[in-house]
């Protein structure tokens, strides 16, 4: 009887520690939080062109993909995951959804794209599995306009 309490109990304990899970909108103020590092750089003769680099999370099981959106959407409207995990139709707002590849490996893995002005304000880095799992942890939406204040107005020349 009493290992079968003890089974009872180790399977909700499982169950219990791989089903959470919580979105991180990700701004300047909350990347430290989430341990991310964005960087934003001025394309050397491209006029209002950004190089936008992250490192990567979890790049061996976690995907990245750039999101462009018609207009600026709000929090909850960042939240992907419908479509990436069920492929349920993107909103009309969505220009563009392509899926970015991590360079370098482990620790040292990294995201890289290069993006006019204008699609850094609706622009958006979504970073998560790309289907169902059960496991927890953070899944994430770079929300880039955020980032703008950041460039001090410094387009590249």
């Amino acid at each position: 009887m009493n290992k079968l309490i003890t089974l009872i109990l180790l399977l909700l304990t499982n169950q219990g520690y791989a089903s959470w899970s919580s979105f991180a909108h990700v701004t300047p103020a909350t990347e430290e939080k989430y341990g991310l590092t964005i960087t934003l750089t001025p394309v050397t003769g491209v006029k209002n062109t950004f190089n936008v680099k992250l490192n990567a999370v979890d790049s061996d099981h976690k995907h990245a993909w750039l999101i462009i959106t018609a207009k600026n959407l709000s929090v909850e409207e960042q939240e992907f995951r419908g479509n990436i995990w069920q492929g349920t139709p993107l909103a009309k707002q969505v220009l563009v959804k392509t899926e970015l590849r991590a360079k370098g490996k482990g620790a040292e893995s990294y995201y890289e794209v290069e993006l006019s002005l204008d699609n850094l304000r609706t622009g958006y880095i979504y970073i998560d599995f790309p289907s169902m799992v059960l496991d927890g942890g953070y899944y994430y939406s770079i929300d880039l306009s955020t980032y703008i204040p950041r460039l001090n107005n410094r387009p590249s020349k």
